[in-house]
């Protein structure tokens, strides 16, 4: 296939680069999944997949050149310390007609393409993650421990999902964490309950409890957004209760009667508002020996729970040239997972069985 090449400048603004901006290609069309059957993953393809196989650095006056592009439609990908990520931007096709954010290039053959886009100074959200009782949220022992919290943002449709561009922040040892770099819109913080210490083969490990949202909730529906119009601060706050938690545990059985030990079940208060087959308040647990699965660190509320069975990857050795890997995908069993709603009170629950069936009605049931 042929490539062609694509110039780019950016506008310069008031900023000079430190030599450590970046510009990537996204195409529009994301990557499919891989593919069932035997495929090969090649020593670029995951660097490709996380900043764009085609990418540059810019120079101080902001300009940079990117050569053998093929020809498509990508997002142009900018990150500058101190400004937007391009990234953040949505794609032409959910922009509102006064959305003015120009960071979608067409790439066509035999055509050296100009490109321009101005960098803008974004908003903050700082804000404090603690416990109940105002302990901040932040483990001690001999290595001391960050709690990681993401952000999700209000998409043009009203529903929210994972703000692109935009990375995890941390708590340091007072609870505090900074979001920042961020174009005008709604967001809600979002972490993980710690769960309940499990004992394996390795010892004892701490596991990840339920998801938690600014505002002190389980749902999605009823966290508390931060709205951010310009370059201003924001402040939030997100308390992490240690009190009234639930647990769930359960076995997943095969249209036999067989236990199945391999699959994650998914687990979601039935009140969420997002859309997808995963839903963003969902949170997993992966299945154990004996078709066993278990969830600690619960609020309490109603929760759907199901099952997805994912390919079977496995490791056939190096390629010829040693440049790649030879994976084999097997598709897993064609069972329908039974969708239960269970209401989850303090303490712990009855277990739930999860019997999969060949076939059959995917509608949420009432548990027994």
């Amino acid at each position: 296939m042929h490539r062609y090449p694509l110039g780019v400048h950016i506008a310069r603004g008031r900023w000079r680069s430190n030599g450590g901006a970046t510009v990537f290609l996204q195409p529009l069309v994301k990557a499919s999944p891989p593919p069932v059957g035997d495929y090969v993953v090649r020593d670029g393809d995951i660097a490709a997949r996380v900043r764009g196989q085609f990418h540059s650095s810019i120079d101080e006056s902001g300009r940079f050149r990117i050569s053998d592009v093929l020809p498509g439609r990508y997002i142009v990908v900018v990150q500058v310390s101190g400004y937007i990520s391009s990234e953040s931007f949505p794609p032409i096709s959910q922009r509102t007609a006064s959305d003015s954010t120009g960071n979608i290039v067409t790439v066509r053959a035999g055509v050296e393409t100009t490109f321009r886009l101005r960098l803008q100074h974004g908003g903050t959200i700082v804000g404090v993650a603690r416990f109940e009782g105002r302990k901040p949220a932040h483990r001690d022992g001999p290595i001391s421990q960050e709690f990681a919290l993401t952000l999700l943002s209000r998409q043009p449709n009203g529903s929210f999902d994972h703000a692109d561009g935009i990375g995890a922040a941390h708590t340091d040892a007072a609870g505090r964490f900074t979001f920042a770099n961020l174009p005008p819109g709604d967001y809600v913080v979002m972490t993980v309950l710690p769960g309940p210490p499990m004992r394996t083969t390795q010892g004892q490990v701490d596991t990840m409890g339920g998801l938690i949202f600014s505002g002190g909730t389980s749902s999605l529906a009823k966290a508390s957004a931060v709205h951010v119009t310009g370059t201003e601060t924001e402040e939030t706050e997100i308390v992490l209760p240690t009190s009234g938690l639930c647990d769930l545990s359960g076995r997943v059985l095969a249209p036999d009667g067989l236990a199945l030990t391999k699959g994650i079940v998914y687990l979601k208060p039935v009140d969420d508002p997002s859309s997808g087959r995963i839903p963003i308040s969902a949170t997993t647990a992966h299945i154990a020996s004996g078709g066993s699965f278990r969830f600690g660190s619960l609020l309490p509320n109603r929760y759907e729970v199901w099952v997805e069975l994912e390919p079977e990857v496995s490791f056939l050795g190096m390629t010829d040239d040693h440049k790649g890997f030879r994976m084999r995908a097997t598709p897993p069993p064609s069972y329908v997972s039974p969708h239960i709603v269970t209401k989850l009170l303090s303490g712990r629950t009855a277990p739930l069985v999860l019997q999969l069936r060949s076939g059959g009605d995917r509608s949420p049931v009432q548990a027994p």
